[in-house]
Formats: structure tokens, sequence, C-alpha cells
């Protein structure tokens, strides 16, 4: 009798496993572009706010979203193509749809922003408190820019690893 009365195992399992895998597919993404992602370097233009829950953070404008200019349909979704320059890599174009596959050319997964791309997933890098003042002085002497080293994984998702600004370098 007191089975009928309590909560389903199964049901509490169930549940259980669906928040589990709710909470694995959250980060899933970035940790695939970090393992198997090609290396990117990429040309910020940076803003430095305080988010107060979250600590200090740069605020990231991407020079590739700028130069890849207005998007272009057909296609409903957003893509931020990339090609190899140097020292950074440069913004081609913003698709509806996900081009081909090309030697030296990437595409990044974006969102439509105004008549251009942006990429959502790499908007911020957090900065630790403690090297706060040393990277704000970098950046006031490379005019504010920096370059972000990224990895990009073949689905477009990228991941950020160091904010180079000049000599000062954060990240792994």
């Amino acid at each position: 009798m007191l089975r009928d009365r309590s909560p389903g195992w199964g049901r509490l399992a169930l549940v259980l496993a669906v928040q589990l895998a709710i909470l694995a597919a959250i980060p899933f993404r970035q940790a695939r572009a970090r393992l198997a992602g090609e290396d990117v370097v990429l040309e910020s233009m940076p803003v430095d706010p305080l988010d107060p829950l979250s600590g200090y953070y740069v605020a990231l404008a991407w020079r590739a979203e700028r130069d890849a200019g207005a998007w272009q349909g057909p296609g409903d979704g957003a893509w931020l193509v990339i090609r190899r320059g140097a020292p950074a890599w440069v913004g081609e174009a913003c698709l509806g749809e996900r081009p081909p596959p090309e030697p030296d050319r990437l595409a990044i997964r974006a969102e439509r922003a105004g008549d251009g791309c942006r990429i959502p997933a790499a908007q911020r890098f957090y900065i630790p408190e403690a090297r706060r003042a040393e990277v704000e002085a970098a950046m006031r002497e490379t005019g504010r820019k920096a370059l972000v080293d990224a990895r990009v994984d073949g689905n477009g998702n990228v991941v950020l690893l160091r904010l180079r600004a000049g000599t000062t370098v954060v990240g792994r």
C-alpha cells in the first residue's frame, strides 16, 4: 500500500535525466569548439564595462563583423564568413545560409543585427579583477584594439581563448 502513495521513482529519474541533459547541452557547443575547432585570430575594438553580477569583462565589437558588410539572403539564418588574413582573419560576408566549406574560409554561427551580422557567442571576454588595471593600460597603449584567439568548430560555434593587447595576454 505504501508503494501506491509514493511518487514513481521512474518519473523522478526521468525528470532528473532531462534536467541533467539540459545542463550538459548548454556548454556543449563551446566545449566542442574548444576541443575540435580551428584556430582563428579576430581583431576587436573593445570597451570596458562592469557587470555587477559577473565582474569585469571586455565587451567586444569585431572588425570582421563590420568588414563583412550587409546581410545577404536567401535564408533567414546568419553566418559570418571570414577568410584567413594577417594578423587577423577578415570578414568577407554575412549570409543567410551557411556556405560550403572552402580552404582558408570559415563560417561562424551569427545573428542578424541591423543590416549585418554579430557573433552572439563572442561578445564578452571576462577579465580577472586582479589584472583589470594591467589590461586597461595595455588597451590604452594599443588604441583600444586587441587580438583575440578563438576556435571555430565544424558547426560554426566559436569559443574565445585569449585576449592579446600588445604584450599583455589574458586567458588560456
